[in-house]
């Protein structure tokens, strides 16, 4: 676990912006607290989701984001704040994230069909291979999610493809029912939306698991 300085002193001579004394606060949570204003990093949470579920906030976020979404500016510090508090929370949360890390790994495994054969373990591979190797941030990501409500896609060559890494975060685990999964383009770039048949035959097959080509 990340070793935060005592005090709020020694914190900002550190340039960190949490200290932990060891003492519960009022409501009994021994964690770091905010250097900015000393509260209890857990009660700050606590109350940051409180507020975030008010219809007021609500409101007052879809307006913001309304006004902010367009200016490339923002955005771009958007993302620069965002993976700036990523690193933060691994550090000071790295048995949370080793815990993800795990059980993605592990949620692979179950999606590894045995019958694989070694070429097509080896076209995995070239896949990951291949998306590291870009020059801008890509993922190799699954077609069909491994993880979502109504189906699990296999950990198989024919359902990994690369995409970038912004579209494979806007895509996160959506599925519109057809082996090439692309309706969670069909808002954001005007494309055409899967034919019913196609997603019912799609549908249909993942759920006998008849055809290994279609997840």
């Amino acid at each position: 676990a990340m070793m935060w300085p005592a005090t709020k002193t020694e914190a900002v001579a550190s340039g960190v912006k949490y200290f932990k004394t060891g003492k519960p606060c009022k409501r009994g949570h021994v964690a770091e607290r905010l250097v900015s204003t000393g509260v209890c990093a857990e009660c700050n949470r606590a109350s940051s989701r409180k507020h975030a579920n008010s219809d007021r906030h609500r409101a007052h976020a879809r307006k913001a984001w309304e006004t902010k979404k367009h200016d490339p500016d923002w955005r771009e510090e958007d993302r620069k704040r965002t993976r700036e508090g990523l690193a933060e929370d691994r550090k000071r949360r790295p048995a949370y994230w080793r815990a993800r890390a795990q059980a993605r790994r592990a949620q692979m495994l179950d999606a590894t069909p045995r019958w694989l054969t070694e070429e097509q373990q080896a076209a995995i591979v070239a896949v990951f291979e291949d998306a590291a190797s870009r020059d801008t941030p890509h993922h190799a990501d699954h077609r069909i999610p491994l993880n979502h409500p109504d189906v699990c896609g296999l950990h198989v060559p024919w359902n990994i493809q690369v995409l970038t890494k912004r579209d494979n975060l806007r895509k996160g685990n959506k599925f519109d029912g057809t082996h090439e999964n692309y309706g969670w383009r069909v808002l954001q770039e005007g494309l055409e939306p899967p034919t019913p048949s196609l997603r019912m035959k799609c549908a249909t097959s993942c759920a006998t698991g008849a055809t290994r080509g279609v997840v």
